[in-house]
């Protein structure tokens, strides 16, 4: 049996992750993998809405054994990895004179070297003759000269890092099928925006990106390791 392919988004149980989780179920043929440390009751609807084509696998991203467990399954259910979305973040506010190191080790374990080690495994698992379409989303305030704010100088640094990080994988897999871009986040009213900026509203929803970041997922193979600015104000 030939394998079939898949797409796996990280954070899935809520905000844009569950956005693209739905939208990949409704206007697209692949598998769809989910991944969170919830299992919230939006998933548990799409699991009987689609049993042949909705997988969710709860864990901590963080932690490899469950990264590995990720592609054992996909492989044991006969699946390659042509969509990788790293859309899991961890935000935590602080002036920077009071940040812990504690927060700083946490954020960069969520958001940079998650994702560093869910590309490895993709890269690995990607049949040879097959394409991979890595899809990092960041942030505008890890972006050289964007508008920053007190108390994420922490979180910005993480997302600067997913950022290098992602032009440089780009670099090194130029010659073959795979392509690793970037989509930096501007206002976005998610859970996570919210605790950010509690007195603003932001004037775009999650399912409205899902939009685009989806049509861009699977689109024609033209651009690569690039950074993508989606926002209409910041915040």
């Amino acid at each position: 049996m030939h394998p079939k392919p898949c797409v796996i988004i990280t954070g899935s149980s809520q905000g844009l992750g569950f956005a693209l989780t739905e939208l990949f179920l409704k206007s697209s043929s692949l598998t769809v993998i989910g991944c969170s440390r919830k299992h919230s009751t939006k998933i548990k609807r799409l699991e009987k809405k689609y049993p042949q084509r909705f997988y969710f696998l709860r864990g901590d991203i963080t932690q490899q054994p469950f990264i590995q467990s990720i592609f054992n399954f996909i492989k044991k259910q006969t699946l390659y990895p042509e969509v990788l979305i790293n859309n899991a973040g961890l935000l935590i506010k602080e002036p920077f004179l009071k940040a812990r190191q504690n927060s700083a080790e946490r954020m960069y374990a969520v958001n940079v070297l998650a994702p560093m080690v869910l590309m490895q495994y993709a890269l690995k698992a990607r049949p040879q003759n097959k394409a991979l379409h890595i899809i990092n989303i960041a942030s505008m305030g890890g972006l050289q000269g964007s508008l920053k704010f007190a108390g994420l100088s922490l979180y910005a640094s993480t997302k600067a890092a997913l950022i290098t990080l992602s032009e440089c994988i780009a670099e090194e897999c130029k010659n073959v099928p795979v392509r690793c871009n970037v989509i930096a986040l501007g206002a976005t009213q998610t859970e996570m925006f919210s605790k950010a900026f509690p007195q603003f509203k932001a004037p775009v929803l999650p399912e409205q990106i899902a939009q685009w970041i989806f049509q861009f997922a699977i689109a024609e193979p033209v651009i690569n390791g690039k950074i993508i600015p989606l926002a209409l104000s910041n915040p």
